[in-house]
């Protein structure tokens, strides 16, 4: 075939060397690679040296007292350690394979010689090579081992954490209930001095504030535990957001936020617990008012995707940098220490939202273009096959709640 080399070319290409002798080991062919390994050319070689005169005397006798016989009766003789000397006398291990033939009634032995020093390197590798893999095995084994000590200490670790939140918790409740009823018979006494009012105000605001974070740690405990029952039924989505917006008008007014609320899907219903939802957004809704200084723009979104409702909560706040969006949703993460001491909570309020989210068989994202530039945190929910659209009175109602807020209903 053209451009494939002949057989003459791979004869004297051989990465071994090949030899043929006659009877008495007279060389009567050598192709170039062993030319090349003992420093000889062909015509110093071929029909001038017996394979004999290229052997050490150990190897010679080998070969005579060995070798001779065996081929004699058997024709063959194979992977046979030996040393060859090249013309400087310098010794080669090779490894040898012999053919005898016999042609006409003359006998032909054909060698071939593999080195030795190369096959020892390329066992040298191997073994380096599976060594290597063997002590990676054993790292490999180890390590899993290591990592399946760590995340059963982990596993304990998280179960003892969840049962101290579920104590802790409940602990910190047993107190609330009276300290609140001592609070609101003192607070029956309206001939108190104006001081004295103003600290039961104090008083009232801060037992608010504790009862809240109590009630997110039991809350979260719940989750956590899967012990949260959802009270679920087919509940048209846009109440629900009404709701949230009517809990949380008062402090977007106080922050003089610019809050606009958009319904594109009046008609979506969610199999939902509508007061856990109503939860959610507040929370949302509530950090977007917490976070933006004052003054600043707010916005809810409800729109359909397919079939999904989705639900977006956007400001021009703070914003989140980019290495805290995979961790933001983590039990008592926060974005800075200074916010917490700042703005208050215990960082599990967004933990919180997405427990809540996914056992509704829904997801939440943050986005945020980075700190100082907002951020956007999306709902979705799977949507309910029933449609349930808005009363007139329904509409009114909600408007009338959101004044002076943005509402738009869009059918």
């Amino acid at each position: 075939m053209n451009g494939l080399p002949d057989d003459a070319t791979l004869y004297q290409q051989a990465p071994c060397g090949l030899l043929v002798t006659d009877a008495a080991g007279l060389i009567l062919r050598a192709n170039a690679t062993l030319c090349r390994w003992l420093g000889y050319s062909q015509a110093a070689l071929v029909g001038k040296l017996r394979i004999q005169d290229r052997l050490p005397v150990g190897a010679r006798i080998f070969h005579q007292t060995h070798c001779l016989p065996i081929l004699q009766v058997q024709g063959s003789v194979g992977q046979l350690q030996m040393e060859i000397r090249d013309s400087g006398g310098q010794r080669m291990p090779v490894l040898v394979n012999i053919v005898r033939r016999t042609v006409d009634g003359r006998t032909f032995d054909e060698w071939s010689l593999a080195a030795m020093n190369e096959r020892r390197s390329y066992e040298r590798e191997l073994l380096a090579a599976r060594k290597t893999a063997e002590q990676a095995l054993e790292a490999r084994l180890e390590a899993e081992t290591q990592l399946r000590d760590l995340n059963g200490e982990l596993s304990d670790a998280d179960r003892r954490k969840d049962e101290f939140l579920a104590t802790l918790s409940h602990e910190l409740r047993n107190p609330l209930a009276p300290m609140r009823g001592v609070l609101e018979v003192l607070k029956l006494d309206k001939a108190r001095p104006a001081s004295e009012a103003k600290l039961l105000d104090v008083f009232d605001r801060q037992l608010g504030h504790l009862t809240h974070l109590v009630d997110d740690l039991m809350e979260m405990s719940r989750i956590t535990q899967n012990r949260m029952e959802l009270r679920r039924a087919p509940v048209a989505l846009a109440d629900i957001v009404h709701s949230a917006v009517e809990d949380v008008a008062p402090m977007m007014r106080a922050a003089r936020h610019d809050f606009s609320v958009t319904i594109e899907a009046s008609g979506a219903v969610v199999d939902a617990d509508p007061t856990r939802l109503s939860q959610v957004l507040v929370n949302l809704l509530t950090n977007a008012c917490k976070y933006t200084p004052d003054g600043g723009l707010v916005s809810l979104s409800l729109r359909q995707e397919g079939e999904q409702a989705v639900i977006a909560v956007r400001d021009n706040g703070i914003g989140i940098p980019p290495e805290a969006l995979a961790t933001i949703f983590g039990m008592f993460s926060q974005l800075e220490p200074a916010l917490r001491r700042a703005k208050g909570g215990l960082g599990i309020g967004l933990a919180l939202v997405r427990g809540i989210v996914a056992l509704h068989g829904g997801t939440i994202a943050a986005e945020s273009p980075g700190p100082g530039l907002g951020s956007t945190f999306t709902v979705r929910l799977p949507r309910h096959t029933q449609e349930m659209p808005l009363t007139v009175a329904q509409t009114r109602g909600q408007a009338k709640a959101a004044t002076p807020l943005k509402v738009l209903l869009v059918d």
